[in-house]
């Protein structure tokens, strides 16, 4: 097992039912984000990024994740792919105008921070598919830093590792039937 692996393991997390896989693959990406605001210019900018991480990741992981060979290709892609996708997301032609509603579902949502930080309006729903835990955690974080949501957030819970998850089941159920605002 890797140092980088042994730290991922012992990251602190709230949620006990929350899997190391689970952690580390939600906790990467926001580190990585992160990074991305040290460079001139920042390909994306996550500042709910810095409070994610602060309040999940110990001393340990911090520092493997800086002793990781291919940290900046993961920053770079995390960086391009976090980009790309805002971009198209706040295309001002996108939904078609045949469409009044903007739905955006994020499958294995993660500590993804698009709701926070993008612009796209009280009509837009944005649908986060991902365990119940990992989500409780993130917006419990986001909340106690002051982030609100700038999107209509709808939590639904899911195990994005089984390949027959039922999607519209998920969001149905409670507790998350309810709107986060």
């Amino acid at each position: 097992m890797s140092r980088l692996t042994q730290c991922l393991l012992s990251a602190r997390r709230s949620a006990s039912s929350l899997t190391a896989a689970r952690v580390s693959t939600s906790l990467l990406p926001p580190f990585c984000r992160q990074r991305e605001l040290l460079r001139s210019p920042p390909l994306c900018e996550d500042r709910q990024a810095a409070t994610l991480c602060g309040a999940l990741l110990n001393i340990a992981t911090v520092e493997a994740f800086g002793l990781d060979p291919l940290l900046e290709e993961r920053t770079e892609v995390v960086a391009v792919r976090t980009r790309f996708l805002d971009n198209w997301l706040e295309r001002p032609h996108w939904p078609p105008v045949r469409t009044t509603r903007r739905q955006v579902c994020l499958l294995g949502a993660g500590m993804d921070t698009r709701a926070y930080r993008l612009g796209l309006g009280s009509s837009t729903t944005i649908f986060e598919v991902e365990d119940a835990d990992l989500l409780e955690l993130k917006h419990a974080v986001l909340a106690k830093a002051g982030h609100r949501p700038r999107s209509r957030v709808i939590p639904c819970a899911a195990d994005t590792q089984d390949p027959q998850v039922r999607i519209a089941p998920a969001c149905a159920s409670p507790p998350y039937q309810s709107h986060m605002h």
